[in-house]
Parts: structure tokens; sequence; C-alpha cells
């Protein structure tokens, strides 16, 4: 039998939901005293407190696919610009 701590199971809820915000393009959130969280490096944060290896490879392709669709946008709005 396997005993989860309890911290594990908290940053493995929070990387769940992190995931899923992020992989719906929303990239920041309000943390505690209004400030704002980056998505990308908190799930980067996480990544080594998660136990679950499913987990882990979700985060690793959440973050992947949001660099990609990053990088696509920042070459969209160039290539508008030099088209204005």
């Amino acid at each position: 039998m396997v005993f989860v701590d309890r911290r594990v199971l908290d940053f493995e809820v929070e990387a769940r939901v992190s995931v899923d915000w992020l992989r719906k393009g929303k990239y920041f959130y309000r943390g505690e005293e209004g400030l704002e969280i980056n998505i990308q490096g908190r799930l980067l944060w996480l990544l080594p407190k998660v136990q679950n290896p499913a987990l882990k490879r979700e985060i690793e392709d959440a973050l992947k696919r949001s660099v990609q669709t990053k990088n696509n946008w920042a070459f969209l709005c160039q290539s508008l610009t030099c088209i204005t």
C-alpha cells in the first residue's frame, strides 16, 4: 500500500488545473495578494514535485504546445506588422 503525501496531492491538483488553463490559452492567473502568476513558470516549478508519471507527461506536453503556440502568434504578429 502506498500513501501519497498530502502536499503531493495538492501540487498535483494545482498542476492539473494549470494544465487545463494553459491548454485553453490562459497564461496568467491572479494569485495571493492579487499578484499575476505565470502558468508556464508555475508548471515548471511544480514539475519536480509531481509524482504521477502520466501527469508529468501532460505537463511537459502542455508546456511544449504553449511555447509553439506563442511562437506562432509572435510570428503572425510580426508578419502582420510588416504588411501594414
